[in-house]
């Protein structure tokens, strides 16, 4: 397996038809997923709980920008959040090893800033994926 040094991940946001655009200085992107909600179909009077699986619900992706307000992506990422009638925009999670990306549909659940002891501005988002869920693609 070859090993890779750094974070060298990144994330893309579409902006129109098939066009991706690099969100430039991101600092952090927490996993992209799904998880399955867990339905309890034990008996009355069984010792044990007993489950099954339901259905997938996108994982919320927590990300940490290096804020610029100048910055056009981080201004779009600040317009969805802000929009009456929200967006849902597609992602690319990526890697410059991979030949395959991680395409998601998310909106923009959470926004906020804050003021690093480091003297820079962070901006923190959360993007919560929707359906379809993530799928694998040729990177853009």
């Amino acid at each position: 397996m070859a090993k890779v040094a750094g974070f060298l991940g990144f994330l893309k946001r579409n902006t129109t038809g098939s066009t991706y655009v690099s969100i430039p200085q991101l600092l952090t992107v927490n996993p992209v997923g799904s998880e399955r909600n867990l339905i309890d179909v034990s008996a009355h009077g069984d010792p044990w709980a007993d489950f099954i699986v339901g259905r997938q619900e996108g994982r919320a992706v927590d990300c940490t920008l290096l804020w610029d307000p100048a910055d056009a992506q981080h201004a779009a990422i600040k317009a969805d959040y802000d929009a009456t009638t929200p967006v849902a925009r597609n992602y690319e999670l990526q890697h410059p090893a991979w030949t395959t990306a991680y395409r998601f549909p998310a909106l923009v659940s959470m926004w906020e800033v804050e003021a690093t002891d480091g003297g820079g501005m962070e901006a923190h988002f959360t993007l919560k994926i929707i359906t379809p869920g993530v799928s694998s693609v040729t990177p853009s």
